[in-house]
């Protein structure tokens, strides 16, 4: 299950849309490509502005009924008017890396090494590690 977005050990970052979205996933998209994506979530309880997924055409109905702005599906889902879909592979795992894009665990450094980080006198690190 996907983290929430009041989790305490993962930080929110900003909006991307689902262009953004598809380029990292390698998907190809349906429906509306500027649409403002700022958390994820489960198809039965996604609100507007988050992206969820379904793993077949079993959930077809949920997709049709989410409120979810957009919805990762296999490659080979139907149509669903109204709803922007993003086809892939492997739904599930696609899910799993847009999880990553929206959620930092906290205290990730984004560059320079950790405050906690134990290093031996003799390593020799590379660029950008």
């Amino acid at each position: 299950m996907p983290p929430e977005t009041t989790s305490e050990s993962a930080a929110a970052t900003r909006p991307l849309t689902v262009r953004a979205i598809q380029a990292q996933l390698g998907a190809t998209l349906s429906g509306d490509a500027d649409a403002l994506i700022s958390g994820v979530s489960a198809l039965e309880i996604a609100q507007p502005g988050e992206l969820t997924f379904a793993e077949g055409r079993r959930y077809l109905p949920q997709v049709r009924q989410t409120r979810g702005s957009a919805i990762i599906v296999p490659q080979d889902f139907p149509a669903v008017e109204g709803r922007t879909l993003l086809r892939v592979e492997h739904p599930r795992e696609a899910f799993l890396k847009a999880v990553y894009l929206f959620f930092q665990p906290k205290g990730a450094a984004e560059g320079g090494i950790h405050r906690q980080a134990v290093i031996a006198p003799d390593a020799q690190l590379g660029n950008g590690v």
